[in-house]
């Protein structure tokens, strides 16, 4: 019987189920991108993609006169993870551009992808993103997994060594464009699955669980010395992939003439100790709090390459305790505050 009732009414929630959003396609450079013109009704909000492949109103490849353009590169934060496209960060600045009144109409393009980190970005850049005669890029770079998502990516070079291709080891698109992990099959019992992951997770709160396969988990390390127990001692190597593709993103740009910034999201836990409580495995601590090792690193290599940088974090840590700028339970995804934050912060502070 409580196999019947996960199965009727709280169905598979487990690890394959990267993604559900049927939004997906397969992609031989970068993985995956969105599939162009999908509508996607199954959940709320609803989920619209344009003709480009991106979660935005439909553009035109031709820039119109008198128009700035902005490409916006990130994630799941710029996807827009459980928000209206209304008030999407990217939405938000917009229209707050064009209040300006200063004879510019302004365009900001949302190319935010779910799972994306830098090299993604690279590569997606290269085939769509300098076709649209742009005048900025900015890489929305998420602290709490942009370094350590690198983890999952076999770069393929050419024979100068420049990035054509990347290997996905963990995901990959299905014949229903969802995103699945290849590592894990759906359980044969919902039930016991359930009931399996949640032991874990009280044995990780009582310190008495052992990964068989040691894999560090995949946020906290970023916020750590690689020689923490809970560190991940290929940091060093991850950080150098960054610094690679920055310098090729740079280059790309610099000779369009196209000025490029990189903004620093912060984890949840950075900005508020209220966040400390959401998750069952917290290795963040004081040290960790203070230290603020990603945007240090991150602004260390655009003070190298002489790159606009715009931190959020200051920012963030001076919002009135009761405005919650990312969920409360579980999801570490920016709220409809979060989203007015980041744009107000951009407004203020990019060099248009």
């Amino acid at each position: 019987m409580s196999e019947l009732a996960f199965r009727i009414l709280i169905q598979y929630k487990g690890a394959p189920n990267v993604v559900d959003m049927q939004i997906f396609e397969a992609n031989e450079m970068y993985v995956w991108g969105h599939h162009p013109n999908t509508i996607y009704d199954k959940t709320s909000p609803i989920i619209s993609i344009n003709s480009l492949g991106f979660r935005d109103e439909e553009i035109e490849i031709t820039k119109p006169e008198n128009t700035k353009r902005i490409l916006v590169l990130g994630d799941s934060f710029t996807f827009g993870i459980k928000a209206e496209q209304e008030w999407i960060f990217t939405e938000v600045l917009e229209d707050k551009l064009n209040n300006l009144n200063d004879d510019f109409n302004y365009e900001v393009i949302n190319a935010g992808t779910i799972g994306y980190t830098i090299d993604n970005q690279y590569l997606l850049l290269k085939e769509k993103g300098l076709q649209l005669d742009l005048d900025m890029v900015v890489i929305m770079f998420f602290v709490g997994n942009d370094v350590t998502e690198l983890r999952r990516h076999e770069w393929i070079t050419d024979e100068n060594g420049d990035l054509i291709r990347i290997v996905d080891t963990q995901h990959y698109v299905d014949e229903k464009r969802r995103l699945r992990s290849k590592e894990n099959d759906e359980p044969i019992s919902y039930f016991i699955n359930f009931v399996h992951k949640r032991l874990i997770i009280l044995q990780k709160k009582l310190g008495l669980y052992n990964d068989p396969e040691g894999e560090p988990t995949l946020t906290w390390p970023a916020f750590l010395e690689p020689d923490d127990p809970h560190g991940d001692p290929r940091l060093p190597m991850f950080w150098d992939q960054i610094d690679s593709t920055l310098v090729k993103i740079k280059e790309e740009l610099d000779k369009r003439n196209i000025k490029l910034t990189v903004v620093a999201i912060p984890m949840d836990v950075q900005t508020d100790k209220k966040y400390w409580g959401k998750y069952s495995e917290m290795y963040f601590d004081d040290e960790a709090y203070e230290k603020n090792r990603p945007q240090q690193a991150l602004k260390k290599l655009t003070d190298k390459y002489e790159i606009d940088f715009i931190d959020l974090l200051p920012y963030f840590r001076n919002v009135e305790n009761h405005i919650w700028l990312y969920f409360e339970k579980e999801d570490p995804h920016f709220t409809f505050d979060g989203h007015k934050r980041t744009a107000e912060i951009l407004f203020d502070n990019l060099q248009l």
